[in-house]
């Protein structure tokens, strides 16, 4: 049986998280797009092929994270409530 308690925890850790990605993001314009590019160039690096830099690049896939972020936080609240509900 879950406590009420652990489940206000996590609604609050949630909430919490979300609002300090947001500000270090608010705060460091930049962050999102050094990380895209580190992640990039890490994924784009193969230990069977040999590295083109200057090489023209696939398809560019855009990753929504507020939506993620906003899904993450409804499916916590709906997860959480199934649990109250049942036990």
């Amino acid at each position: 049986m879950v406590d009420v308690s652990t489940l206000w925890f996590s609604i609050v850790a949630s909430v919490a998280l979300t609002v300090v990605l947001n500000l270090i993001l608010f705060f460091c314009p930049g962050a999102t797009r050094r990380l895209y590019d580190a992640l990039s160039r890490i994924a784009g690096q193969s230990a069977h092929e040999p590295s083109d830099v200057d090489a023209p690049r696939g398809s560019r896939v855009l990753f929504p994270w507020k939506w993620m972020v906003i899904g993450s936080l409804i499916l916590t609240l709906v997860i959480n409530l199934l649990i109250v509900m049942r036990g």
